[in-house]
């Protein structure tokens, strides 16, 4: 590496949910990055053997930044927070305008971001300097809120230093960050956008974006839904509900655990089974199968979410679809599927991305459009 400052900026679209935080700052598949929102503390000098394949797999920072409540400190994230003891997975409850967690994983994804594209235009150096611009969005209850929606951006706007420790690859590396502005707006409309509209802004999907359409964005803590017409968001009819993904997947987990004698180390983890549609796992050298746990819980889940979508439509029933967006979307597709369909039910015409998998990254890539129309083109130094 050289010691010669590199200077990059970009345009990032930004997803921060409770179970994975989601960037994309381009229209190609490899212009992604998803990362579990779980950290934990760590010290300078990490016990291990031998570096990892991959730096997503092994993010060990040191973060020096006003956003936080404790200023300083060093954290392991994502994958290899995971594994830890003491891991912080998000509560259920959790606020991200408050919460230090949502922050720490937001910046560490950033300066990974930044190396990144450093990278991509040749260069090496072990100091950046990154200047982002982002689109991000928070949930209905704490959208509503001016304060909350203020201090989120208050906290993100400004300079943040983060260094990479034992990251392997990226080794006492430090990317001086700053985030010259960032447009929040509320979840589940950023991902209509993306339904609705193409890369450069002109419009798909006519028939979606001239109706009235309903949005359950599902994610990890809550479910927000959003009614939003050719006029804009109808403000008097969009609301949310508690129902989360996490509570379900903490439940199943503490089922396998009981009924199998089976720990599983994080939501993460049963995520990935989950998205994999893996219902059988291996443990001690045996393999089990998990389907029924998995069903009696989402199952259960898929018939409040429907509850609660057919309540929403009801206030507003001239609403002509619904769209089920986000990561448990993605979970629950089957299960929500065989609720609408099961005999003497009033079919709802509840429609899905395709592939359904795609749900996971609507609302960033939907972020990343509404940042770029504010802000400009993205342009790199």
């Amino acid at each position: 590496m050289t010691t010669n400052k590199f200077k990059i900026s970009a345009i990032v679209g930004v997803d921060g949910g409770n179970s994975n935080l989601k960037l994309v700052w381009g229209d190609k598949q490899d212009q992604r990055v998803l990362i579990p929102n779980v950290i934990a503390t760590a010290d300078r000098q990490r016990p291990y053997f031998e570096p990892e394949k991959d730096p997503l797999s092994g993010l060990h920072v040191s973060i020096n930044s006003g956003a936080l409540q404790n200023v300083r400190g060093m954290h392991y994230v994502g994958q290899l927070a995971a594994q830890a003891e003491d891991k912080e997975e998000v509560p259920a409850a959790a606020k991200k305008s408050e919460s230090d967690q949502h922050y720490i994983v937001l910046l560490t994804s950033l300066a990974y971001l930044a190396v990144k594209l450093a990278k991509e235009q040749g260069h090496g150096s072990d100091e950046i300097e990154a200047t982002f611009s982002l689109g991000a969005s928070l949930s209905i209850n704490e959208c509503k809120d001016v304060k909350s929606r203020k201090r989120f951006k208050e906290r993100l706007t400004g300079f943040h230093q983060i260094e990479f420790l034992q990251t392997p690859g990226l080794e006492d590396v430090k990317v001086k960050l700053q985030i010259q502005d960032a447009k929040v707006g509320l979840e589940g409309v950023p991902a209509l956008m993306a339904l609705t509209t193409n890369p450069n802004g002109s419009m798909k999907n006519e028939e979606v974006a001239n109706s009235a359409v309903m949005v359950a964005d599902i994610g990890g803590g809550s479910m927000d839904i959003p009614i939003i017409t050719p006029d804009g968001v109808m403000n008097t009819f969009t609301d949310g509900d508690d129902i989360g993904t996490n509570h379900y997947l903490d439940k199943i987990i503490e089922d396998i655990a009981i009924k199998k004698n089976i720990q599983l180390k994080s939501r993460g983890q049963l995520l990935r089974y989950l998205l994999q549609g893996k219902y059988e796992i291996s443990y001690k050298g045996h393999k089990y199968n998990i389907k029924d746990i998995i069903d009696q819980h989402l199952g259960s889940l898929a018939q409040k979410t429907y509850k609660a979508i057919d309540k929403q439509w009801s206030k507003m029933p001239e609403v002509d679809y619904c769209y089920l967006v986000g990561g448990g979307s993605v979970v629950l597709s089957p299960y929500i599927k065989q609720v609408n369909e099961a005999p003497g039910t009033n079919t709802l015409p509840i429609r899905f991305c395709h592939p359904v998998s795609e749900s996971i990254w609507l609302n960033a890539i939907g972020n990343r459009r509404v940042a770029e129309a504010v802000f400009g083109h993205e342009t790199d130094e």
